[in-house]
């Protein structure tokens, strides 16, 4: 049982070092912009996708998807995007109906 959990931890950790190379490496500028464009959503409900697609729609594009990631974790680590414990199918073909975490904005 200690190895398994000793593998979750690892696997976890280097999951979070992943994320947070990719998100340093899409550069500040590139996060400013996400950012008003969060700060600027009405919705009460908002998954990731959701806050990727507003960017899109103004040509707010990181240099890899995986930024997203980076950037939502971080939303949420800060207390900007709170999880509601509920799950949508996500919209776009290529994630293929997938479960998305739904959150709401924090009081930041």
């Amino acid at each position: 049982m200690q190895i398994q959990k000793y593998l979750e931890l690892t696997a976890t950790v280097a999951r979070d070092r992943a994320i947070e190379t990719v998100s340093e490496n899409a550069g500040h500028e590139w996060k400013n912009q996400a950012m008003a464009v969060f700060r600027n959503m009405q919705e009460q409900e908002m998954t990731g996708e959701d806050i990727r697609l507003a960017a899109e729609e103004k040509n707010i594009v990181p240099h890899h998807p995986n930024a997203w990631g980076g950037f939502i974790m971080g939303l949420v680590r800060q207390g900007y995007l709170i999880p509601t414990g509920k799950y949508r199918a996500m919209k776009t073909r290529k994630s293929h109906g997938r479960e998305s975490k739904v959150y709401i904005k924090g009081n930041k």
